[in-house]
């Protein structure tokens, strides 16, 4: 964290006199008056000191109540600690202390929903809109809301405002995509947006990867295989394309192509655990036990960080014993 400009520290800071007595008149102890910072408190919390720990945040916004960034992090801090509710009370001084700042009223709307108040995280959306103005940060998360909750025109509405202010936003036409196919049953709708999005950002492999996904769904193979194909030469390195890919044609019983593209996936990324797990667990569904033992052993060598790989081949290994 950088220390100029905070209190004590560097050019503009106050000195020591004046730091102990904003401290003393903000209520908080001298062993909680430090820089605050969300490792430091979760040293604390770690200590089975939470009250502390929240104290570290205390102290800086007394002194320090300008600093929005703070409230967002003491607000990130409790909720992963589990004090939601309390999350949600820091966030909501927070945006009425700092009502243009985005990224607050997003983590409050989020906070909502993980608390399953997905009416109330409406209303903070709409109540964002009207504070902070339009952006992707807002209008996404609060349209993939409202079709989760079945508001497809709504939520149609706003993903085509999303895509005005960004026409390259993957990540909302894979969202919008996935609407019309799954909540409006519209597969023409779907491809429609699919088609615009890959236009408008014909290198981004996730989104080709999810189409390709959904014509799997839709029960089209010749599509599913030629967006699988789209995806791997956008980003032939990533090795989730190959192992969905893998799996999509051994569903579909084509073994020997599976495997082929398993090997594929893994020349390209071999660190990909995922695609060795893939791998070893269709051989041994196959019945050759030996040969995916190993393929589990080289897999374990190329991502020794896997605890998948590893109970995989110990589980082999009993079974075959």
């Amino acid at each position: 964290m950088a220390f100029v400009g905070v209190v004590g520290f560097g050019r503009g800071g106050r000195g020591p006199a004046a730091c102990k007595k904003a401290v003393e008149g903000s209520g908080v102890t001298m062993r909680a008056a430090k820089i605050p910072d969300s490792r430091v408190a979760g040293k604390e919390y770690q200590k089975g000191d939470p009250e502390n720990a929240q104290e570290y945040f205390k102290s800086y916004v007394a002194t320090h109540p300008g600093d929005w960034r703070i409230r967002k992090q003491w607000a990130e801090f409790e909720s992963r600690n589990g004090a939601l509710d309390h999350a949600v009370e820091i966030l909501e001084k927070a945006v009425e202390d700092f009502s243009s700042r985005s990224s607050l009223w997003s983590l409050l709307a989020g906070l909502e929903e993980r608390c399953g108040n997905r009416k109330k995280a409406v209303v903070v959306y709409k109540k964002a809109i009207q504070e902070a103005g339009e952006c992707s940060c807002l209008l996404l998360p609060w349209a993939v809301l409202e079709a989760e909750v079945g508001n497809v025109k709504t939520a149609r509405d706003i993903f085509k405002k999303v895509i005005e202010h960004n026409p390259t936003d993957k990540n909302a036409y894979q969202a919008w995509g996935y609407m019309e196919f799954h909540a409006a049953n519209d597969l023409a709708a779907a491809r429609a947006v699919f088609e615009q999005g890959t236009r408008c950002c014909p290198d981004a492999a996730g989104l080709w990867l999810a189409w390709a996904q959904l014509e799997d769904e839709a029960g089209d193979a010749k599509l599913s295989e030629r967006y699988f194909c789209e995806a791997a030469m956008a980003d032939p390195r990533e090795g989730s394309i190959w192992h969905a890919w893998g799996l999509m044609e051994e569903r579909h019983g084509h073994f020997g192509r599976a495997e082929e593209l398993f090997e594929q996936g893994i020349v390209v990324a071999p660190s990909s655990g995922s695609l060795w797990l893939a791998w070893g667990k269709m051989i041994e569904r196959r019945g050759n036990v030996k040969k995916a033992q190993k393929i589990y052993l080289r897999g374990c060598m190329q991502d020794p960080t896997s605890k998948e790989i590893r109970r995989a081949l110990h589980e082999s290994e009993t079974v075959g014993a």
